[in-house]
This record gives structure tokens, sequence and C-alpha cells, in this order.
């Protein structure tokens, strides 16, 4: 019997675009085709055949979701590596040097349009553009 997969590693991530974000080329794999739309109508697509970034987003059902309630922004970055939570259940992660980012979001985040780009598209600018210190 094969163990739950509760941090969700291998949930499948079956649609893919790759987008330019800050002057580099991500290709976004995703399990929500409503992602790959909102970044589609937030970003601009990339020409650029090799990516510099692998970024995958993992949207997921929270019966608890609150936006208003977790709003609280925290980022951590230290040699390479940035984390950025939004409240309490939402979270992108990046290494810079092994070029590639993790995000696990709400579906409640996705379907606001609004809030998507203020929230998940300013973290991801802020991911790209990173410098030491740098702050979102």
């Amino acid at each position: 019997m094969t163990p739950p997969d509760l941090m969700k590693r291998f949930t499948g991530t079956p649609f893919e675009i790759t987008l330019g974000l800050s002057g580099r080329s991500i290709r976004v794999e995703t399990n929500s085709q409503a992602v790959a739309e909102q970044l589609q109508r937030s970003l601009t697509p990339s020409a650029s055949r090799t990516p510099d970034f692998v970024l995958r987003i993992v949207a997921e059902f929270d019966p608890d979701f609150n936006l208003e309630e977790d709003s609280i922004i925290h980022r951590l970055s230290h040699d390479g590596l940035s984390f950025i939570s939004l409240g309490q259940k939402n979270f992108l992660a990046c290494d810079q040097q092994a070029r590639e980012a993790i995000c696990f979001i709400s579906q409640n985040l996705v379907t606001d349009e609004q809030r998507f780009h203020s929230y998940v598209v300013s973290a991801l600018r802020s991911l790209f553009t990173e410098s030491p210190g740098a702050s979102l």
C-alpha cells in the first residue's frame, strides 16, 4: 500500500505555458486551467524555447480560505532561496540556483482575478526579480 502524498508532490500538472516575467522565460506547469488562463491574461508569452526557470503551481480547494483573515504576507530570502507566504496556506518558493520554483495556492484565490493579480502575480514578480534584501 502506497502512503498518502500529504505534501502533494506528485500532483499532476498537465497544463503548461511559457511566459515572460521580469526579463526571464518561465515555463509554468499547473494542475489548473484557470491558473494558466489567469497568468496568460496577466503576463506576456515568451518566445524562448528554453525556459530560464520552471515554475510548478498547484491550486487546491480550501473550504476554510478567507483572504481577509489570511492576508499577512511574509518573505524570507537567503543564499538564492526565497519563500513568500500569502496568508496561512498559500506560498511560493524559489531556488535561484536550481532555477525551479513551486507555488501552492487556494483555488478560491485563483477564481478572484483582482486578488490573483494583486497577490500571486505580484509575488511571482518579486521572486523572479529578486535581489538580496528585496521586499514584496
